[in-house]
């Protein structure tokens, strides 16, 4: 749990900003949304950065912030799929989704040529899943 909650990482922030950067000075309302969602994001973090467990439903939420900030730098070459619809009282750790959409990208390429297409749900067997196509 404790390395969960250090996974925000440096280089997260700094991708964030960059595309920020870039956003600035082509589409100021574009830029002004992605401030928004990056600010939203954050503010999961520290507000949960304590908590043991959290609502699936919540997770979620800030799972598609953070899809949403990956859209905004990989464009049309990344699409992220989040239905947990049927987690309605379940728990899990802070962070988590995050983490695994994070590692998909860290671990597969995204470009173009080869998008990368990760789909999260709950099935009705209790568990998360979590699937992409792998492109080392």
């Amino acid at each position: 749990l404790e390395n969960l909650r250090n996974q925000i990482s440096p280089h997260f922030l700094f991708n964030s900003l960059n595309t920020l950067m870039n956003l600035i000075p082509k589409d100021q309302d574009r830029a002004m949304s992605y401030l928004s969602k990056l600010s939203k994001f954050y503010r999961y973090t520290v507000s949960n950065q304590d908590e043991p467990l959290v609502p699936i439903s919540t997770e979620v939420e800030n799972a598609t912030t953070y899809a949403d900030l990956l859209h905004e730098r990989f464009g049309k070459n990344i699409t992220i799929t989040l239905e947990c619809t049927s987690a309605n009282g379940k728990m899990t750790l802070p962070l988590s989704l995050q983490l695994l959409i994070e590692n998909a990208v860290k671990h597969n390429i995204v470009s173009k040529s080869k998008p990368l297409h990760i789909n999260i749900y709950c099935a009705d067997d209790g568990y998360i899943h979590v699937e992409n196509n792998l492109q080392p």
